[in-house]
């Protein structure tokens, strides 16, 4: 089987108030779906910045959505990490 029979679509929505500034990942582009290919252990980091453009008047939390979906074969692990800066 090739990379290609196995994608990895990622899409990523920010919170209200919140846009892209910076997308790290080749020509793809955080504000919309990315694929890429991860089979035979392949890696890959996407770097996304983003930009508060309107902040709320008093605390609140903003939920980030990061949604990952493939198909795969069990044979080795699988792992999805997401850190913020």
């Amino acid at each position: 089987m090739t990379e290609h029979e196995y994608p990895v679509h990622l899409r990523i929505t920010p919170p209200s108030g919140v846009t892209f500034v910076y997308s790290g990942y080749g020509t793809g582009d955080c504000s919309q779906e990315m694929d890429t290919g991860l089979f035979g252990g392949k890696d890959a980091v996407i770097t996304c910045e983003m930009e508060v453009t309107s902040p709320p008047q008093y605390r609140e939390e903003r939920p980030l959505y990061v949604v990952a979906s493939y198909r795969y074969e069990i044979e080795a692990q699988t792992q999805l990490r997401i850190e913020s800066k």
